[in-house]
């Protein structure tokens, strides 16, 4: 049993054993067990719908194969390690890991009945050592969180076979994302927001600065890196829904849960006059601007 599974495994109950310390920035595998994973396992629907173009821009990416042996980095619910599979069949196979036990709970269930599934890790990627090397190492968004990451993708590239390939997407600055900087705007009239988090700790944007990723991948032993800028558009539904998910996820949320109920009703209010003002597709769905990074390298 490594680490991860030491502290946070099921014991059996469908509940996980969590030690309550709650620091997301001391502690991150706490955080995506007690904070973020139940979170993202109860809007895992709007999720996957909300982020499977990022997905399945990095697949296209990594130029899978049929008989390619993957591991999925930050699976998460599942649905990538899931639409990863039917690219690498039949002779090949996808391994899911992820250090949040609430959302792998979740992914096993989804795959319980099938005969030939992904197999699922609990652990951390950044320490986890594989019995065989991988083909490819992919993500979607789940490689900006290890609190130590020139260590972790130094050990990633010993988990690929000579020539083995990495693709994975990560944000850019926060200002250029709305799905994150939209409800902290529309908070600002009402409260008093934190200061932004320093790129140099875990976290969503802790790979956005330009050269970053390039930089920690030659470090960590990496050829033929490549990073391309990448703006595109995401939708989750329309006006109302799409504010009560911000409110939900975004990083005002944790604002949002100290207030009384009359300024989160004039945050809200504000959100959506905000997101009346964005362009939507012919189903009425907001259309949010990303701005991300795509990479891919060889080992």
């Amino acid at each position: 049993m490594n680490e991860v599974e030491s502290r946070f495994a099921s014991d059996g109950t469908g509940s996980s054993a969590l030690v309550r310390k709650r620091n997301p920035v001391d502690d991150p595998i706490q955080y995506w067990n007690e904070e973020a994973g139940p979170k993202w396992v109860a809007l895992h629907t709007q999720l996957d719908r909300l982020m499977d173009p990022l997905g399945r821009k990095v697949m296209e990416l990594a130029q899978l194969r049929p008989g390619e042996h993957v591991l999925d980095v930050g699976c998460g619910c599942g649905s990538t390690s899931l639409q990863l599979l039917p690219r690498v069949k039949p002779s090949g196979s996808v391994t899911g890991l992820d250090v949040s036990a609430p959302m792998l709970e979740h992914a096993r269930s989804q795959t319980s009945s099938l005969k030939e599934g992904p197999q699922w890790v609990l652990a951390d990627a950044a320490t986890y050592q594989f019995p065989t090397p991988f083909d490819v190492i992919y993500s979607r968004l789940g490689v900006m969180f290890f609190a130590q990451p020139a260590a972790a993708f130094s050990h990633l590239h010993k988990q690929l076979r000579k020539g083995g390939r990495m693709a994975f997407i990560c944000w850019q600055p926060l200002p250029l994302n709305p799905l994150f900087c939209l409800g902290l705007e529309a908070a600002s009239p009402f409260v008093t927001l934190p200061e932004p988090s320093s790129p140099e700790v875990p976290g969503p944007f802790s790979l956005s600065p330009a050269g970053k990723a390039e930089r920690l991948l030659h470090q960590a032993g990496f050829e033929d890196i490549e990073v391309t800028s990448w703006e595109s558009h995401i939708g989750l539904g329309e006006t109302e829904e799409t504010a009560e998910f911000l409110l939900k996820m975004g990083p005002v949320a944790a604002l949002v849960k100290e207030q009384e109920p009359a300024t989160v009703d004039r945050i809200r209010n504000h959100l959506c006059q905000k997101l009346k003002q964005l362009p939507t597709d012919e189903q009425g769905c907001v259309q949010l601007a990303t701005a991300t990074w795509l990479v891919k390298a060889r080992s």
